[in-house]
């Protein structure tokens, strides 16, 4: 599970524009926010917050992890945050992703808390950023990324940060070969759509109106992403378990995405149920999110039985089934890739060869056939 995470350290131009960033969204001066020198690591205050809190000497103590790691399941959800910066100093940034890896390998959300604390921890978004890399799927990232833009409660410099702060500053944060450097473009763009929509007080509609400032589709995409993740992971979601996909519906495989669990749920997990009552009725695009929707929420069954792909992806018309595959794929790729090149090998052309692409752009490619994602 750990061979396709790689930890990256960003360079120092892109440590300078995302805290330049930050600094504006907190309502400080640009000339508050000193760049580091270019392609240097983190200097003073920053360089020794960052070693105190990684290659600590319990990193690798295994009675330590697991005492951890028995606390971190026994606390609540809303205390894990503060578990996590009791054991920061004990096992260390690393070792806590090593363990939340082990635990799970996904481990995204709890990701989200672990790198509000690294950036508490450093003040300095590029050495949080470095610290994090791509480790618990980019969880990690997208919570210093959304703690630089949306401001943390435990650290008053980045309070105060409001929607319109940010907004001129998107396009250049996120745009291919810009200011995020080393952070993948629709990566970046959907850790933003997460701050978006805090920064809009939950407002879904605020939040993917400033999505379009991308003048790239694909990255309003990922950022409209984002912000649906968020949306689910602060229990905003209630009533029918199209919701918001019915409502906001510019976008709907990023939103059906974190909607496909709960229309499976509804069936008992019955795939061909759930396709037949919740999927097939509705009118395109909607239809074509819908099955992306399911197609994602079946790692754990393509993980262990890859070839079930063109089983899982048989209903609909020719774009269903992309779209379905696409949904697996992308997942399944980034954890499992000789699952993926199986599951792959299941199906019959041209949709197989529609799996290949979906292979190589992953989670964040821009070269998808996005004339399927829109509305229109």
């Amino acid at each position: 599970m750990r061979a396709f995470i790689a930890t990256r350290t960003l360079g120092g131009l892109a440590r300078a524009a995302l805290l330049a960033l930050a600094a504006l969204a907190a309502g400080a001066s640009p000339a508050l926010a000193q760049p580091p020198t270019a392609g240097a690591p983190p200097v003073g205050e920053h360089r020794a917050a960052v070693q105190s809190i990684t290659d600590l000497p319990g990193r690798l103590d295994p009675e330590l992890r697991a005492k951890f790691l028995v606390e971190y399941a026994a606390v609540a959800a809303e205390a894990r945050r503060k578990l996590l910066r009791r054991w920061l100093t004990v096992l260390g940034a690393d070792g806590l992703l090593d363990a939340l890896e082990t635990r799970s390998g996904f481990c995204h959300w709890e990701g989200h808390d672990l790198g509000k604390e690294i950036l508490r921890q450093t003040k300095d978004v590029g050495a949080a950023l470095g610290v994090c890399g791509d480790r618990c799927t980019v969880g990690c990232t997208h919570g210093v990324l959304m703690a630089a833009f949306v401001g943390d409660t435990d650290e008053t410099v980045w309070k105060h940060a409001t929607v319109a702060d940010v907004r001129g500053r998107i396009r250049d944060l996120c745009a291919p070969g810009g200011a995020a450097g080393g952070i993948e473009p629709g990566n970046c763009a959907h850790g933003v759509g997460h701050a978006l929509l805090v920064l809009g007080g939950g407002d879904l509609a605020i939040a993917l109106g400033h999505c379009r400032v991308f003048t790239a589709r694909s990255l309003a995409y990922y950022c409209a992403s984002g912000v649906f993740m968020e949306h689910v992971s602060s229990s905003r979601s209630s009533g029918s378990p199209h919701f918001p996909c019915d409502t906001y519906t510019e976008y709907p495989p990023a939103c059906y995405k974190y909607r496909g669990d709960s229309l499976l749920a509804a069936h008992g997990g019955d795939v061909r149920a759930t396709v037949a009552t919740e999927c097939l009725p509705l009118a395109a695009p909607l239809r074509r999110g819908c099955f992306y929707g399911l197609g994602a929420t079946q790692l754990g069954t393509l993980n262990l039985a890859p070839a079930r792909l063109a089983d899982i992806c048989d209903a609909g018309d020719a774009d269903d089934r992309v779209m379905c595959v696409n949904g697996a794929i992308e997942i399944l790729s980034a954890y499992q890739p000789a699952a993926a090149a199986v599951a792959c090998g299941s199906l019959s052309e041209p949709l197989g060869d529609s799996c290949r692409v979906a292979v190589r752009e992953g989670r964040y490619g821009l070269g998808k056939p996005f004339h399927l994602y829109f509305r229109d």
